[in-house]
């Protein structure tokens, strides 16, 4: 979801995921609504998996400038490994760009930072993935165009990324036509 209320929600969340209580996404928005929110929506199979660093996950042209827009805290954060990357072989766009047959799409590793965490390999998706991570509006205090690599995506628990199902399909054919 493009809303910043649930941006800022996931990233209070992610902040707290060690603590005693659980955060919640509210209602989850129509399919229409998501497909509009999103970024790109895309039936893909996924290919591979793997943890990451946040660091990983950011444009590689910030360079150093990137570790002096951190605070001392995030540093540390910036270079655990929190999230997870899906190598994604795209079946079919619904909605966006993607420039290959293939995408990464990163989502949180807990599920208790809103993370995506039912990715199995070789099971088909239906994803909503938007070129804006939460970690990098978490940790860098402004603003930075383009702070996210070209060609990846983020999802979440949130999104209503879900395994392939007909139904859903189906709405995304009739919205992708309009």
């Amino acid at each position: 979801m493009k809303s910043i209320t649930k941006k800022l929600l996931i990233v209070g969340c992610l902040l707290w995921a060690n603590a005693s209580f659980s955060c919640s996404c509210g209602e989850e928005g129509s399919v229409e609504e998501s497909f509009a929110g999103a970024d790109i929506v895309i039936h893909g199979t996924a290919v591979q998996r793997s943890d990451t660093t946040i660091k990983e996950t950011l444009n590689p042209n910030l360079g150093d400038s990137l570790e002096e827009l951190v605070s001392i805290r995030d540093k540390d954060l910036l270079n655990s490994e929190l999230a997870t990357k899906i190598q994604v072989q795209v079946n079919k766009i619904y909605n966006g760009k993607v420039i290959s047959d293939t995408v990464k799409v990163y989502t949180a590793q807990q599920s208790s930072a809103f993370g995506y965490t039912q990715f199995k390999i070789g099971e088909e998706y239906i994803i909503y993935g938007d070129k804006e991570s939460y970690f990098s509006s978490m940790m860098l205090y402004e603003k930075i165009a383009d702070s996210e690599k070209n060609g990846t995506f983020w999802t979440n628990q949130c999104t209503r990324t879900t395994s392939y199902n007909e139904l859903e399909a189906n709405q995304l054919d009739r919205l992708a036509k309009n």
